[in-house]
């Protein structure tokens, strides 16, 4: 109990808790007469907010609870630059967000939180109530624990005739960020919101505080996520995913998006997905990309990728079969070694390999001489280095042609369409010709490239030789081929 000295005579203030408003009464002692002048503070919060609201409603009350015999005397509310009888500095204070309660209902220094609230800079006196249209302002009071002045403009006074008259000030607040101290043990972040005040009566001082209750719990921003899969394609790509959250309030550092790729055989992703990326989602958001996993066999692939979220904003997830999210894998483009119908000869990708004195050909492409041992025939001569040249088709197919291949000393021959290889041969498989045969109707439309690679017996001391086709998978075929060798 607190002694202190008004109008020359001894007083002590006892403080009341009603409900969660304290009331203080002031008494003269020794006296007759007792007197009983009271106060009350009461804060009125939305119990439930969420990051990023704005233009919240909250109301401020400060009423005369004077007793019996001064029920009938008028309360000044004290502005914080007046003087006795109000104590100095005494005010209408509001701390917006509090953490930890201590004594009489204060907040605690460790309970300081400022910064989740922004209270309008004004408030306005509502009416039917002792201050109806007044217009106050909230200034700072004390940064550390974020608490404001409420005043009165142009020097004005609340006054409350008599007890139980009220007055209410109309405020508005955003809500700026998670807490980062709980007030309460309950689910959720709670924060506490404290009005105080003191009234005057005569020579009388009476100073109330009041909390909010039930305390309010701040709920994270609900942001939302947008992912888009890659296309569709064949055995041997690689599938991504990519990921773009929206709705974010005030970020921080330390986000993530966990993106899983879920096969063919988990067509409702209960399963352990084959393949897991994590990426840091920034802070100035955008989209970011899953790292890539090459596909193994066909059938749909299904992605889900989840933010994880920070202290303001709530994690947020994608779900199974959701649009955008599938990519359909196919096999790939092959093509059979049958005999096909011959295309138009071709000129070597590379020059030969000089060896001995190159040979003259036939009209096939077929070289005109004979390997070792053999005589050389007209015209002709011993084989020496290898040689290769490939016969084929360019320009515009539809239809399915030939790609072959002629030479002497050839040990293989590997064809490769579009950078996978189709066939490997040892021997002729069409009479003089190493050959497979393509199908354009199974490709996509664009060009494609066929690369043979052909190696040479060691006798001959020749270096291995790549070989061209360049074509087209389109609708229509159009003039002479051509081709590189």
């Amino acid at each position: 109990m607190t002694q202190v000295s008004l109008a020359g005579a001894p007083f002590s203030r006892v403080l009341r808790v009603v409900g969660m408003t304290l009331l203080a009464s002031c008494m003269f002692a020794p006296a007759a007469a007792h007197a009983g002048i009271g106060a009350s503070a009461t804060p009125t919060f939305p119990t439930s907010v969420t990051v990023g609201q704005t233009g919240l409603a909250a109301t401020l009350e400060v009423a005369n609870a004077n007793t019996t015999p001064n029920t009938g005397a008028t309360n000044t509310v004290c502005n914080v630059n007046d003087g006795a009888p109000c104590p100095a500095g005494a005010s209408i204070t509001l701390i917006p967000s509090c953490g930890m309660l201590g004594p009489d209902a204060d907040c605690t220094p460790a309970g300081y939180d400022p910064g989740v609230l922004q209270i309008s800079s004004t408030g306005e006196g509502v009416f039917g109530t002792s201050c109806g249209g007044l217009i106050f302002d909230l200034t700072p009071a004390d940064a550390a624990s974020g608490r404001l002045f409420v005043t009165p403009r142009s020097g004005a006074h609340v006054t409350l005739p008599g007890a139980g008259a009220v007055c209410k000030i109309a405020v508005t607040f955003n809500v700026l960020r998670s807490p980062s101290k709980d007030q309460s043990a309950a689910p959720g972040t709670q924060t506490a919101q404290i009005l105080a005040n003191t009234q005057t009566s005569g020579d009388l001082a009476a100073f109330a505080r009041g909390t909010s209750s039930p305390a309010m719990t701040v709920q994270r921003a609900q942001p939302a996520i947008a992912t888009v899969a890659s296309a569709n394609t064949s055995v041997g790509s690689q599938l991504t995913d990519t990921a773009t959250v929206s709705g974010r309030v005030n970020p921080l550092p330390g986000a993530t998006i966990d993106f899983r790729l879920y096969g063919p055989d988990d067509v409702s992703c209960f399963g352990a997905p084959i393949f897991t990326s994590t990426v840091a989602y920034p802070v100035a958001g955008g989209v970011v990309t899953s790292g890539g996993f090459t596909a193994t066999q066909t059938g749909t692939y299904r992605w889900v990728a989840t933010y994880s979220g920070d202290a303001n904003n709530a994690p947020v997830g994608g779900a199974c079969n959701e649009a955008n999210e599938s990519t359909t894998v196919s096999a790939a483009s092959s093509t059979s070694t049958t005999p096909g119908t011959p295309g138009t000869p071709g000129t070597p990708d590379t020059p030969d390999t000089p060896g001995t004195p190159g040979t003259p050909a036939n009209a096939t492409g077929v070289p005109v001489c004979t390997e070792p041992p053999g005589p050389a025939p007209a015209g002709g001569e011993i084989c020496g280095a290898g040689t290769a040249r490939v016969i084929g088709a360019s320009g515009c197919q539809s239809k399915p042609f030939s790609v072959k291949v002629s030479g002497t000393q050839v040990a293989t021959v590997v064809f490769t369409l579009d950078g996978r290889r189709i066939a490997t041969l040892r021997k002729r498989n069409r009479g003089r010709f190493y050959s497979v045969t393509i199908s354009p109707a199974r490709l996509k439309i664009g060009t494609h490239r066929v690369l043979v690679k052909t190696t040479f017996t060691k006798k001959s001391a020749t270096k291995p030789k790549t070989l061209r086709v360049v074509f087209s998978r389109c609708t229509r075929n159009l003039a002479a081929p051509q081709f590189t060798g």
